[in-house]
């Protein structure tokens, strides 16, 4: 989604990965942006449904 008016978007991704014991796992994931009047990232936070995949 996209708010130009307030500089903001976000995004939905569903990951699945192979954890590193061979096991299959899955996570949905959002990020959301904010953006200065340059249009550079001002703000980024992302969020993970569960346990962070970057951990196994």
């Amino acid at each position: 989604m996209v708010d130009e008016a307030e500089g903001k978007a976000s995004t939905e991704q569903s990951c699945p990965h192979v954890k590193t014991d061979g096991e299959l796992d899955h996570v949905i994931t959002c990020n959301f942006f904010s953006f200065d009047e340059a249009g550079k990232f001002k703000r980024v936070i992302v969020w993970i449904d569960g346990a962070s995949p970057l951990r196994d």
